[in-house]
Protein backbone atom coordinates (compact mmCIF):
# COMPACT_ATOMS: atom_id res chain seq x y z
CA UNK A 1 0.00 0.00 0.00
CA UNK A 2 2.44 2.17 0.80
CA UNK A 3 4.47 1.72 -2.67
CA UNK A 4 1.43 2.52 -4.08
CA UNK A 5 0.78 5.92 -2.07
CA UNK A 6 4.34 7.19 -3.25
CA UNK A 7 3.44 5.84 -6.87
CA UNK A 8 0.51 8.24 -6.51
CA UNK A 9 2.28 11.40 -4.86
CA UNK A 10 5.54 11.02 -7.19
CA UNK A 11 2.92 11.34 -10.24
CA UNK A 12 0.90 14.32 -8.35
CA UNK A 13 4.56 15.85 -8.11
CA UNK A 14 5.70 15.37 -11.23
CA UNK A 15 2.56 17.00 -13.42
CA UNK A 16 2.29 20.12 -11.67
CA UNK A 17 4.07 21.67 -14.23
CA UNK A 18 1.68 21.00 -16.40
CA UNK A 19 -0.39 23.82 -15.60
CA UNK A 20 -2.51 24.16 -18.42
CA UNK A 21 -3.21 21.09 -20.07
CA UNK A 22 -5.84 19.77 -22.85
CA UNK A 23 -7.75 18.22 -20.11
CA UNK A 24 -9.78 21.48 -19.55
CA UNK A 25 -11.93 20.24 -23.14
CA UNK A 26 -12.80 17.10 -21.74
CA UNK A 27 -15.64 16.26 -18.98
CA UNK A 28 -13.43 16.48 -16.15
CA UNK A 29 -11.66 19.68 -17.00
CA UNK A 30 -14.26 20.89 -14.21
CA UNK A 31 -11.88 19.39 -11.44
CA UNK A 32 -8.68 21.75 -13.06
CA UNK A 33 -6.48 22.68 -15.60
CA UNK A 34 -3.88 20.43 -14.06
CA UNK A 35 -3.68 16.45 -14.77
CA UNK A 36 -2.19 16.20 -10.85
CA UNK A 37 -5.88 16.44 -9.64
CA UNK A 38 -6.02 12.37 -11.33
CA UNK A 39 -3.53 10.80 -9.07
CA UNK A 40 -4.14 12.85 -6.45
CA UNK A 41 -7.94 11.65 -6.14
CA UNK A 42 -6.69 8.38 -6.48
CA UNK A 43 -4.42 8.64 -3.38
CA UNK A 44 -7.55 9.96 -1.27
CA UNK A 45 -9.30 6.88 -2.24
CA UNK A 46 -6.10 4.63 -1.38
CA UNK A 47 -6.26 6.50 1.95
CA UNK A 48 -10.22 5.78 2.29
CA UNK A 49 -9.92 2.30 1.58
CA UNK A 50 -6.93 2.05 3.72
CA UNK A 51 -8.99 3.17 7.07
CA UNK A 52 -11.85 1.51 5.95
CA UNK A 53 -10.08 -1.81 5.64
CA UNK A 54 -8.17 -1.18 8.93
CA UNK A 55 -11.35 -0.54 10.78
CA UNK A 56 -10.39 2.39 11.91
CA UNK A 57 -12.39 4.64 14.65
CA UNK A 58 -13.77 7.39 12.95
CA UNK A 59 -12.02 10.18 14.45
CA UNK A 60 -13.19 14.12 13.35
CA UNK A 61 -11.89 17.49 14.80
CA UNK A 62 -14.45 19.67 15.83
CA UNK A 63 -13.20 22.61 14.23
CA UNK A 64 -13.63 20.80 11.24
CA UNK A 65 -17.07 19.71 11.34
CA UNK A 66 -17.51 23.78 12.58
CA UNK A 67 -16.24 24.13 8.95
CA UNK A 68 -17.72 22.10 7.08
CA UNK A 69 -20.93 22.73 8.60
CA UNK A 70 -20.40 26.43 7.92
CA UNK A 71 -20.04 25.47 4.49
CA UNK A 72 -22.75 23.74 4.22
CA UNK A 73 -25.35 25.88 6.03
CA UNK A 74 -24.01 29.60 4.38
CA UNK A 75 -24.06 27.78 0.78
CA UNK A 76 -27.73 25.81 1.57
CA UNK A 77 -29.24 30.06 2.72
CA UNK A 78 -27.85 31.46 -0.51
CA UNK A 79 -28.82 28.77 -2.63
CA UNK A 80 -32.53 29.07 -1.22
CA UNK A 81 -32.12 32.97 -1.77
CA UNK A 82 -30.19 32.82 -5.41
CA UNK A 83 -32.39 30.51 -6.61
CA UNK A 84 -30.56 27.45 -8.62
CA UNK A 85 -29.21 29.47 -11.70
CA UNK A 86 -26.94 32.14 -12.54
CA UNK A 87 -24.99 32.67 -15.68
CA UNK A 88 -26.49 30.38 -17.35
CA UNK A 89 -24.80 27.82 -14.72
CA UNK A 90 -26.66 25.29 -12.15
CA UNK A 91 -25.96 26.38 -8.83
CA UNK A 92 -25.81 23.69 -7.05
CA UNK A 93 -23.41 21.57 -9.21
CA UNK A 94 -21.12 24.74 -9.39
CA UNK A 95 -21.44 24.13 -5.35
CA UNK A 96 -20.55 20.92 -5.69
CA UNK A 97 -17.70 21.36 -7.90
CA UNK A 98 -16.16 24.12 -6.35
CA UNK A 99 -16.57 21.83 -3.09
CA UNK A 100 -14.23 19.13 -4.54
CA UNK A 101 -12.02 21.57 -5.53
CA UNK A 102 -11.65 23.16 -2.46
CA UNK A 103 -11.11 19.68 -0.96
CA UNK A 104 -8.34 18.77 -3.44
CA UNK A 105 -6.48 21.72 -3.10
CA UNK A 106 -6.15 21.51 1.13
CA UNK A 107 -5.99 17.64 1.01
CA UNK A 108 -2.32 17.81 0.41
CA UNK A 109 -1.66 20.48 2.90
CA UNK A 110 -3.33 18.62 5.68
CA UNK A 111 -3.98 15.18 5.31
CA UNK A 112 -1.10 13.72 4.09
CA UNK A 113 2.23 12.45 6.21
CA UNK A 114 5.40 13.41 3.98
CA UNK A 115 7.43 11.72 6.55
CA UNK A 116 6.38 8.84 5.18
CA UNK A 117 7.65 9.67 1.46
CA UNK A 118 11.59 9.42 1.80
CA UNK A 119 12.05 10.28 -1.98
CA UNK A 120 9.61 13.32 -2.20
CA UNK A 121 12.35 16.47 -2.42
CA UNK A 122 13.99 14.12 -5.43
CA UNK A 123 10.14 14.12 -7.31
CA UNK A 124 10.18 17.91 -5.74
CA UNK A 125 13.65 18.70 -8.00
CA UNK A 126 12.55 16.72 -11.21
CA UNK A 127 9.87 19.12 -11.55
CA UNK A 128 11.31 21.78 -11.18
CA UNK A 129 13.60 20.56 -13.77
CA UNK A 130 10.05 20.31 -16.16
CA UNK A 131 9.05 23.30 -14.60
CA UNK A 132 12.83 24.78 -16.37
CA UNK A 133 12.28 22.73 -19.69
CA UNK A 134 8.96 24.43 -20.10
CA UNK A 135 10.41 27.74 -20.60
CA UNK A 136 12.82 26.62 -22.64
CA UNK A 137 10.61 24.91 -25.05
CA UNK A 138 7.70 26.94 -25.06
CA UNK A 139 9.40 30.86 -24.91
CA UNK A 140 12.79 30.57 -25.78
CA UNK A 141 12.70 27.85 -28.12
CA UNK A 142 9.08 28.62 -29.51
CA UNK A 143 8.62 25.42 -30.17
CA UNK A 144 5.42 24.20 -32.44
CA UNK A 145 4.20 21.64 -30.97
CA UNK A 146 4.69 22.83 -27.86
CA UNK A 147 3.00 26.44 -27.69
CA UNK A 148 0.10 25.08 -30.21
CA UNK A 149 -3.49 24.24 -29.02
CA UNK A 150 -3.32 20.66 -28.07
CA UNK A 151 -2.47 18.09 -24.82
CA UNK A 152 0.18 20.76 -23.09
CA UNK A 153 -1.37 23.75 -23.50
CA UNK A 154 -5.44 24.40 -23.83
CA UNK A 155 -5.26 27.12 -25.93
CA UNK A 156 -2.67 28.89 -27.88
CA UNK A 157 -1.33 32.71 -27.44
CA UNK A 158 -0.24 35.33 -28.76
CA UNK A 159 1.16 36.46 -25.85
CA UNK A 160 5.03 37.17 -25.75
CA UNK A 161 5.06 36.99 -21.76
CA UNK A 162 6.33 33.50 -20.88
CA UNK A 163 4.67 31.00 -19.59
CA UNK A 164 6.18 27.82 -19.83
CA UNK A 165 3.78 24.99 -19.25
CA UNK A 166 1.38 26.64 -17.31
CA UNK A 167 -1.48 29.22 -18.64
CA UNK A 168 0.27 32.60 -18.34
CA UNK A 169 3.06 34.32 -16.55
CA UNK A 170 1.67 35.08 -12.83
CA UNK A 171 1.00 31.41 -12.70
CA UNK A 172 4.74 30.32 -13.73
CA UNK A 173 5.68 32.47 -10.96
CA UNK A 174 3.85 30.76 -8.41
CA UNK A 175 4.99 27.38 -9.93
CA UNK A 176 8.69 28.17 -9.94
CA UNK A 177 8.89 29.88 -6.72
CA UNK A 178 6.83 26.99 -4.80
CA UNK A 179 8.98 23.80 -6.84
CA UNK A 180 12.28 26.06 -6.22
CA UNK A 181 12.44 26.94 -2.55
CA UNK A 182 10.57 23.24 -1.81
CA UNK A 183 13.90 21.97 -4.29
CA UNK A 184 16.30 24.20 -1.80
CA UNK A 185 14.73 23.25 1.26
CA UNK A 186 15.24 19.20 0.16
CA UNK A 187 18.40 20.11 -0.71
CA UNK A 188 21.42 19.07 2.11
CA UNK A 189 24.59 20.97 -0.09
CA UNK A 190 24.76 24.43 0.10
CA UNK A 191 25.83 24.63 -3.34
CA UNK A 192 22.97 23.02 -4.94
CA UNK A 193 20.50 25.31 -2.48
CA UNK A 194 22.41 28.30 -4.19
CA UNK A 195 21.82 26.61 -7.88
CA UNK A 196 17.97 25.86 -6.86
CA UNK A 197 17.27 29.62 -5.20
CA UNK A 198 19.10 31.47 -8.14
CA UNK A 199 17.52 29.23 -10.65
CA UNK A 200 14.38 30.28 -8.98
CA UNK A 201 14.73 33.96 -8.51
CA UNK A 202 16.08 34.17 -12.32
CA UNK A 203 13.01 32.70 -13.97
CA UNK A 204 10.77 34.10 -11.90
CA UNK A 205 12.08 37.71 -12.98
CA UNK A 206 12.64 35.60 -17.12
CA UNK A 207 8.60 35.56 -16.46
CA UNK A 208 7.54 39.14 -15.92
CA UNK A 209 4.79 38.28 -13.88
CA UNK A 210 4.21 41.95 -12.48
CA UNK A 211 2.81 39.89 -9.10
CA UNK A 212 5.82 37.37 -8.96
CA UNK A 213 8.45 39.88 -9.11
CA UNK A 214 6.97 42.42 -6.66
CA UNK A 215 6.45 39.54 -4.50
CA UNK A 216 9.68 37.94 -4.33
CA UNK A 217 10.96 41.40 -3.57
CA UNK A 218 8.97 41.64 -0.57
CA UNK A 219 9.95 37.67 0.24
CA UNK A 220 13.55 38.56 0.15
CA UNK A 221 13.29 41.53 2.22
CA UNK A 222 10.63 39.91 4.70
CA UNK A 223 13.64 36.91 5.33
CA UNK A 224 16.84 39.52 5.97
CA UNK A 225 15.19 41.21 8.16
CA UNK A 226 12.90 38.67 10.81
CA UNK A 227 15.10 35.54 9.71
CA UNK A 228 18.11 36.48 12.38
CA UNK A 229 19.40 33.09 12.61
CA UNK A 230 20.67 33.30 8.90
CA UNK A 231 24.32 33.09 7.72
CA UNK A 232 26.13 36.97 7.36
CA UNK A 233 26.94 35.85 4.06
CA UNK A 234 23.25 34.97 3.07
CA UNK A 235 22.14 37.81 5.09
CA UNK A 236 24.41 39.88 2.55
CA UNK A 237 23.93 38.57 -0.20
CA UNK A 238 20.18 38.92 0.14
CA UNK A 239 20.44 42.72 0.76
CA UNK A 240 22.59 42.86 -2.27
CA UNK A 241 20.21 41.07 -4.74
CA UNK A 242 17.12 43.15 -3.03
CA UNK A 243 18.82 46.52 -3.70
CA UNK A 244 19.89 45.51 -7.38
CA UNK A 245 16.38 44.01 -8.17
CA UNK A 246 14.61 46.72 -7.00
CA UNK A 247 16.56 49.44 -8.92
CA UNK A 248 15.95 47.39 -12.34
CA UNK A 249 11.79 46.58 -10.86
CA UNK A 250 10.83 49.52 -9.96
CA UNK A 251 11.14 51.35 -13.40
CA UNK A 252 9.70 48.19 -15.04
CA UNK A 253 7.09 47.35 -12.81
CA UNK A 254 5.78 51.32 -13.16
CA UNK A 255 6.32 50.74 -16.77
CA UNK A 256 4.07 47.66 -16.56
CA UNK A 257 1.35 48.92 -14.13
CA UNK A 258 0.96 51.86 -16.69
CA UNK A 259 0.71 50.16 -19.81
CA UNK A 260 -1.90 47.72 -18.47
CA UNK A 261 -4.04 50.95 -17.28
CA UNK A 262 -3.42 52.29 -20.53
CA UNK A 263 -4.15 49.49 -22.40
CA UNK A 264 -4.59 46.63 -20.89
CA UNK A 265 -7.71 45.33 -18.52
CA UNK A 266 -5.82 43.46 -15.80
CA UNK A 267 -5.64 45.93 -12.92
CA UNK A 268 -8.64 47.51 -13.87
CA UNK A 269 -10.47 43.73 -13.62
CA UNK A 270 -8.47 42.75 -10.53
CA UNK A 271 -9.33 46.12 -8.86
CA UNK A 272 -12.68 46.00 -9.34
CA UNK A 273 -13.33 42.76 -8.51
CA UNK A 274 -11.78 43.25 -5.24
CA UNK A 275 -13.93 46.11 -4.72
CA UNK A 276 -16.29 44.32 -4.91
CA UNK A 277 -15.73 41.67 -2.39
CA UNK A 278 -15.16 44.46 0.49
CA UNK A 279 -18.35 45.34 -0.92
CA UNK A 280 -20.05 41.83 -0.66
CA UNK A 281 -18.69 41.03 2.57
CA UNK A 282 -20.15 44.86 4.24
CA UNK A 283 -23.55 43.84 2.90
CA UNK A 284 -23.11 39.80 4.14
CA UNK A 285 -20.83 39.69 7.09
CA UNK A 286 -21.10 35.81 6.58
CA UNK A 287 -20.17 35.82 3.10
CA UNK A 288 -22.87 34.68 0.36
CA UNK A 289 -21.64 30.94 0.09
CA UNK A 290 -20.75 29.34 -3.10
CA UNK A 291 -24.24 29.54 -4.28
CA UNK A 292 -24.87 33.16 -3.83
CA UNK A 293 -21.34 34.32 -5.67
CA UNK A 294 -22.55 35.07 -9.08
CA UNK A 295 -25.98 36.75 -8.16
CA UNK A 296 -23.54 38.69 -5.65
CA UNK A 297 -21.45 39.71 -9.10
CA UNK A 298 -24.33 40.92 -11.19
CA UNK A 299 -25.20 43.49 -7.58
CA UNK A 300 -22.23 44.62 -6.64
CA UNK A 301 -19.82 45.02 -9.82
CA UNK A 302 -21.57 47.87 -11.08
CA UNK A 303 -21.44 49.96 -7.95
CA UNK A 304 -16.92 48.92 -7.71
CA UNK A 305 -17.07 50.32 -11.42
CA UNK A 306 -18.81 53.58 -10.11
CA UNK A 307 -16.55 53.55 -7.25
CA UNK A 308 -13.46 53.43 -8.68
CA UNK A 309 -14.46 56.22 -11.55
CA UNK A 310 -15.14 58.57 -8.62
CA UNK A 311 -12.34 58.07 -6.68
CA UNK A 312 -9.24 57.37 -9.35
CA UNK A 313 -8.56 59.49 -12.34
CA UNK A 314 -7.33 56.88 -13.80
CA UNK A 315 -8.67 55.65 -17.54
CA UNK A 316 -9.51 51.94 -16.49
CA UNK A 317 -10.64 49.73 -18.94
CA UNK A 318 -13.54 47.67 -17.39
CA UNK A 319 -14.90 45.68 -20.87
CA UNK A 320 -14.00 41.96 -18.84
CA UNK A 321 -14.94 42.81 -15.16
CA UNK A 322 -18.68 44.54 -17.28
CA UNK A 323 -18.72 41.28 -19.43
CA UNK A 324 -19.09 39.53 -16.54
CA UNK A 325 -22.71 40.98 -15.91
CA UNK A 326 -25.27 38.53 -16.74
CA UNK A 327 -22.72 36.45 -19.42
CA UNK A 328 -24.26 32.80 -20.19
CA UNK A 329 -21.29 31.22 -18.97
CA UNK A 330 -19.10 31.51 -15.36
CA UNK A 331 -16.07 29.81 -16.44
CA UNK A 332 -13.34 32.84 -15.83
CA UNK A 333 -15.71 34.77 -13.16
CA UNK A 334 -13.87 34.94 -10.11
CA UNK A 335 -11.79 37.76 -7.83
CA UNK A 336 -8.92 36.18 -9.55
CA UNK A 337 -7.45 35.54 -6.09
CA UNK A 338 -8.08 32.67 -3.38
CA UNK A 339 -7.76 34.97 -0.54
CA UNK A 340 -11.24 37.27 -1.67
CA UNK A 341 -13.09 34.16 -3.43
CA UNK A 342 -13.14 32.99 -0.17
CA UNK A 343 -13.78 36.60 1.61
CA UNK A 344 -16.92 36.41 -0.78
CA UNK A 345 -17.85 33.34 -0.16
CA UNK A 346 -17.65 32.98 3.75
CA UNK A 347 -17.24 36.51 4.93
CA UNK A 348 -15.49 37.63 8.03
CA UNK A 349 -15.21 34.33 9.74
CA UNK A 350 -12.88 32.94 6.86
CA UNK A 351 -10.62 36.05 6.88
CA UNK A 352 -10.37 35.78 10.63
CA UNK A 353 -9.13 31.69 10.40
CA UNK A 354 -7.30 33.06 7.63
CA UNK A 355 -4.98 35.59 9.23
CA UNK A 356 -4.47 33.27 12.43
CA UNK A 357 -3.30 30.49 10.04
CA UNK A 358 -0.83 32.35 8.52
CA UNK A 359 0.42 34.33 11.68
CA UNK A 360 0.93 30.97 13.51
CA UNK A 361 2.56 29.57 10.53
CA UNK A 362 5.20 32.55 9.47
CA UNK A 363 6.19 33.03 12.89
CA UNK A 364 6.68 29.26 13.74
CA UNK A 365 8.92 28.98 10.68
CA UNK A 366 10.52 32.23 11.56
CA UNK A 367 11.26 30.20 14.76
CA UNK A 368 12.65 26.84 12.75
CA UNK A 369 15.92 26.66 10.81
CA UNK A 370 13.90 26.17 7.33
CA UNK A 371 14.74 29.16 5.52
CA UNK A 372 13.78 28.36 2.11
CA UNK A 373 10.62 26.93 3.83
CA UNK A 374 9.59 30.38 4.72
CA UNK A 375 10.54 31.88 2.18
CA UNK A 376 8.26 29.52 -0.13
CA UNK A 377 5.30 29.90 2.57
CA UNK A 378 5.40 33.73 2.35
CA UNK A 379 5.23 33.99 -1.65
CA UNK A 380 2.59 31.79 -1.34
CA UNK A 381 0.79 33.30 1.20
CA UNK A 382 1.08 36.92 -0.77
CA UNK A 383 0.60 35.38 -4.27
CA UNK A 384 -2.80 33.69 -2.86
CA UNK A 385 -4.07 37.01 -1.17
CA UNK A 386 -3.07 39.64 -3.91
CA UNK A 387 -2.70 37.75 -7.69
CA UNK A 388 -3.18 33.88 -7.71
CA UNK A 389 -6.70 32.25 -7.22
CA UNK A 390 -5.01 28.70 -6.05
CA UNK A 391 -8.10 26.31 -6.78
CA UNK A 392 -5.84 23.59 -9.04
CA UNK A 393 -2.46 25.29 -8.61
CA UNK A 394 -1.30 22.17 -5.92
CA UNK A 395 2.75 22.94 -6.01
CA UNK A 396 1.07 25.63 -2.97
CA UNK A 397 -0.35 23.07 -0.88
CA UNK A 398 2.51 21.04 -1.13
CA UNK A 399 4.39 24.04 -0.04
CA UNK A 400 1.81 24.55 2.91
CA UNK A 401 2.07 20.89 3.71
CA UNK A 402 6.03 20.47 3.80
CA UNK A 403 6.30 23.04 6.22
CA UNK A 404 2.93 21.73 8.64
CA UNK A 405 5.00 18.29 8.57
CA UNK A 406 8.39 20.05 9.30
CA UNK A 407 7.04 21.75 11.83
CA UNK A 408 5.42 18.76 13.74
CA UNK A 409 8.39 17.32 13.75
Amino acid sequence: MKTIQEFLIAATVLLLPFQDSGLQHLPIGILGASPSFIPLSLLIGVHFLEWLFNNRRLSINRSLIFIVGYVLIISTIYLVISGTESHGRNLLAKTFNLSVLTFLLLYPAFFINYKNIPRLGLYIKIAFVITLVGIVFNDLLMLDFVRSQGIIHASATDNIRPRGFTGEASYLSIMLMSLGMLSAHFSKEKTERIVFVALTILATAYSTSKGGLVTILAVAAFVVFFKSDIRRWLRLALIVAVIIAASYAVDLLLLRFTGDIQSGISTATRSGLMITTVLIVAHNPLGVGFAGFLPAIDKYVPQAIKYMDSIFDLPFDFTEIIAYLGANTDRTISTKTFLFDNLAFFGLPFLIIYIVFHYRLITRLIASPHTWLLAGALFCMIAISTYIPALGMYSISFVYGVALNELRG
